[in-house]
C-alpha cells in the first residue's frame, strides 16, 4: 500500500497500530501522529504509550479512527477508574 509513507512501531494481529514514545508526557500531536497512521492504513483501533512517564498507565492512550471528537479519551484514565474498583481488596 505505503512504501515509506509511515511505518508503525507494533502492528498487533494486523488490526492496531501501537505508537510509542519516549516523553515525558504525550502532547495532542501525538494523538493526530496515530490517528493519521491510522486513516492512511485504513486501520481503527490504536495506542499511544509513553514509556517516558513515572506511572505507565499514566502514559496509554487509545485512539479509534471514526470516534466522534468528544468521544475520545485517556485509556489511562479508563485503566485506572477500572483498578480502583479493586481498591477494596488491597
Amino acid at each position: 500500500m505505503f512504501d515509506e509513507g509511515f511505518r508503525a512501531d507494533l502492528l498487533v494481529e494486523d488490526k492496531v497500530i501501537v505508537e510509542l514514545k519516549s516523553v515525558e508526557k504525550l502532547i495532542s500531536v501525538h494523538g493526530r501522529q496515530v490517528l493519521t497512521q491510522l486513516r492512511l492504513s485504513e486501520r481503527r483501533h490504536g495506542l499511544l504509550i509513553s514509556v517516558g512517564e513515572v506511572h505507565l498507565k499514566h502514559g496509554i492512550e487509545r485512539i479509534v479512527n471514526g470516534l466522534p471528537e468528544e468521544g475520545r479519551g485517556s485509556f489511562a484514565a479508563k485503566l485506572s477508574t477500572f483498578f480502583a474498583s479493586f481498591a477494596f481488596f488491597a
